[in-house]
């Protein structure tokens, strides 16, 4: 692989252009059963496609190998030169078994890779959101993160929770930390009240929901964008759209999309588990430049149409 590129926070601290999402959420699972089924779900059936697993009866843990990710993590390294994997404390035990398949990696050379995790939103409400992270880093087996963000905006404690992770910064227990799933005026109102305005907001993003005006806002205050869910769970509409310029290109539309969020300057956080796709989401951006006509094209593909809840209008309490 070739050597990755890199954006730099406003704080100084480098992070990869892409990266690996450990976990997410089936879409025709309700929130109520994300806290509940969230990982288990994802590396049963994904990395063990026979094995069928039931929405009525929870799978037992040791059945959940840390090998299976190993695996994947393993590919994402040395294949694809994977080196930011994105998690989160919501996520059940996705920090253990993301802790353990990186362990080999990362104790010899820490630097060389990004870890993300983020808050939960009953952290926030419970005013221990060090106690999440203290947590979070015994899961992941490691002394500190690369950015330590908070999951949502929840009402009330938002801006409490994010004066601590102030105070977590300031004491360099991470190197940078940021929000996720904000609108211009969750920032806004972080800008009048805190100390640290966020190095980054992570969104959602796609060619559905191209979040034109956060980005922009985001840009104009040197926050960094990275889009979850980047590819809109390849809704028939984004593959009907790209498909062409795909086909001119001899690449997927995922690729078309990698490309896009690259060319935007956003970090987009695809979680494929298929070795194949992952591989070519990282090496996209080297085999596809998109002209301007083919960004109009993506452009126009915009509905503002969301896979997750409105951070404006949600009960977090779900999330």
């Amino acid at each position: 692989m070739n050597e990755m590129p890199y954006y730099k926070l406003y704080n100084g601290v480098m992070i990869p252009f892409m990266g690996f999402g450990v976990g997410t959420v089936k879409p025709e699972m309700s929130l109520n059963k994300y806290a509940i089924l969230y990982m288990k779900e994802k590396v049963k059936n994904v990395l063990v496609p026979n094995y069928k697993i039931s929405n009525r009866y929870p799978v037992r843990r040791d059945m959940l190998k840390t090998k299976k990710i190993a695996g994947v993590i393993d590919y994402a390294v040395d294949i694809c030169g994977c080196r930011l994997f994105d998690t989160a404390r919501a996520y059940q035990k996705s920090e253990y078994y993301l802790g353990n398949a990186i362990k080999p990696y990362v104790q010899n050379d820490r630097d060389d890779f990004f870890i993300i995790t983020k808050v939960t939103n009953q952290a926030q409400a419970t005013h221990g959101v060090r106690e999440c992270y203290e947590e979070s880093l015994k899961e992941l087996q490691m002394e500190y993160v690369d950015l330590l963000m908070l999951h949502w905006p929840q009402t009330d404690t938002f801006v409490e929770a994010w004066k601590e992770l102030e105070n977590i910064y300031f004491e360099g227990k991470c190197k940078a930390i940021g929000v996720c799933n904000c609108n211009i005026k969750h920032l806004e109102m972080l800008m009048k009240n805190c100390d640290v305005i966020p190095m980054v907001n992570e969104i959602e993003c796609h060619p559905l929901l191209q979040q034109n005006d956060v980005i922009e806002f985001c840009s104009k205050n040197n926050i960094q964008v990275i889009a979850h869910t980047p590819t809109g769970r390849m809704d028939k509409r984004i593959i009907d759209g790209l498909k062409d310029i795909a086909e001119m290109h001899n690449v997927s539309v995922a690729d078309i999309i990698m490309c896009w969020h690259y060319k935007r300057g956003i970090i987009p956080i695809p979680n494929s588990i298929n070795t194949r796709h992952l591989k070519d989401n990282f090496s996209a951006i080297s085999k596809t430049n998109l002209t301007d006509d083919e960004m109009e094209s993506v452009k126009k593909l915009n509905c503002d149409v969301r896979i997750w809840p409105d951070p404006d209008n949600c009960d977090f309490s779900v999330l």
